[in-house]
């Protein structure tokens, strides 16, 4: 697995989930802000949304808001442009 890996043993089991398409695999306490950021994504940055398995999360949720087992994360950002 690329991008999130962390240290999972027994005692923490490893949490599999989904970052933009990509299969990942993370500790169970990982939450969205913290896997932005591990992909290069500021959370200061204006324009961008994130869902979680299709509903949008609030950016003031994004720091308490931890990815479940098997989640669907996909983190969009606004452009100008036609």
């Amino acid at each position: 697995m690329e991008g999130l890996a962390l240290m999972v043993s027994e005692k923490h089991p490893a949490l599999h989930f989904w970052f933009n398409g990509k299969k990942m695999l993370a500790a169970p306490s990982l939450t969205l802000r913290e896997a932005m950021e591990r992909q290069g994504i500021s959370a200061e940055e204006n324009g961008i949304a994130v869902a979680m398995d299709g509903k949008v999360i609030p950016r003031i949720r994004w720091q308490e808001t931890r990815i479940s087992e098997g989640a669907r994360v996909d983190v969009l950002r606004a452009f100008a442009g036609g």
